[in-house]
């Protein structure tokens, strides 16, 4: 039996990642600790440092261009319903997370410290700390260059696999659904509109609202007067938003459909498709579908690397590490 490259490498360079986010996290304690001052600046350049240097070096090793594997590239203006009706599906799902108390009063950021923690702080350096680098460089690694790793699979397979590496990054058990679930949608962004863009965007809108408003959405959502109200009016939108963002998202496909059949659609994919046919790793069956030989969900989802990564982050979360 065939093993895929990518069901051992990608799952390897997630728990690097963790490994290097974890330790850093404790870096950070120790700054804090001793000097406020420079928390700040010692935290983007960690940031820098745990992302981008892993990302390099993995592209290096699977001759992948690092830039390209980015996925911040234009996206069609005619995907923009999608990415507005995904808007609000992701933002009212968290919302209902939010309400169901997945995620506990203050996780609202990667490097576990907020605000109220580190005085008179340079707001340049927190935008960059909590919203900026974070959401470019987890789109890079989850939305671009993981899931460009899981291609050759099923893309709801890739989709959950990476949504999972996603919401373990965040070590938390009780926020897990939470993280999970932005990672699904931002995943499913990226997959639709072949681009990172609209993730990194929606990403970032996501970090400043936790960072800033976390507390005046939670204390709005769990007022008991409204909470009729709110399950009402969060329920009927969130409805309302996949049905638009269900059909945004057929008439992406039955777009470019069309234009794979006349032979006018260019692109990442096209190229993608052609390049691995070419070299004999993938075959395109008769619904144009990329898949892996000989490689079953099993040897995607069991590898050892994921068992790894697994626990590397139980053992992170619960603190043995």
């Amino acid at each position: 039996m065939k093993t895929s490259k990518s069901a051992i490498t990608a799952p390897l360079y997630a728990t690097i990642v963790m490994i290097l986010l974890g330790v850093s996290g404790k870096l950070l304690e120790i700054s804090v600790t001793n000097s406020a001052d420079d928390f700040f600046f010692t935290a983007v350049i960690l940031e820098l440092f745990v992302y981008m240097i892993p990302a390099a070096f993995y592209c290096k090793i699977r001759g992948v261009d690092l830039l390209k594997a980015s996925g911040v590239r234009y996206f069609s203006p005619s995907d923009l319903p999608f990415v507005i009706s995904m808007f609000f599906v992701y933002v009212l799902g968290a919302l209902f997370l939010l309400y169901l108390g997945f995620v506990p009063a203050g996780t609202a950021t990667d490097m576990t410290l907020t605000l109220r923690t580190i005085p008179e702080t340079d707001s340049v350096f927190v935008a960059l700390c909590y919203i900026v680098i974070p959401a470019v460089a987890e789109e890079t690694i989850f939305r671009s260059l993981l899931l460009q790793e899981y291609r050759p699979f099923k893309g709801v397979f890739s989709l959950i696999l990476t949504s999972v590496f996603f919401a373990m990054i965040h070590f938390s058990f009780s926020a897990f659904l939470f993280y999970f679930w932005g990672g699904l949608v931002l995943g499913l962004l990226t997959l639709v509109t072949h681009s990172a863009l609209p993730s990194v965007i929606l990403h970032m809108l996501s970090n400043a609202v936790s960072l800033y408003f976390s507390d005046t959405i939670s204390g709005f959502l769990n007022s008991a007067e409204n909470s009729v109200v709110v399950i009402f009016l969060m329920s009927t939108l969130f409805i309302l938003a996949l049905y638009l963002a269900a059909g945004s998202m057929q008439s992406i496909y039955e777009r470019k459909s069309e234009q794979y059949e006349n032979g006018t659609l260019r692109g990442c994919r096209v190229d993608a498709i052609a390049r691995l046919s070419k070299a004999g790793k993938v075959e395109k069956n008769k619904k144009t579908q990329v898949v892996a030989q000989g490689v079953t969900t099993r040897d995607m989802f069991l590898s050892p690397t994921v068992l790894l990564a697994v626990c590397v982050y139980i053992f992170i979360t619960i603190g043995v590490i």
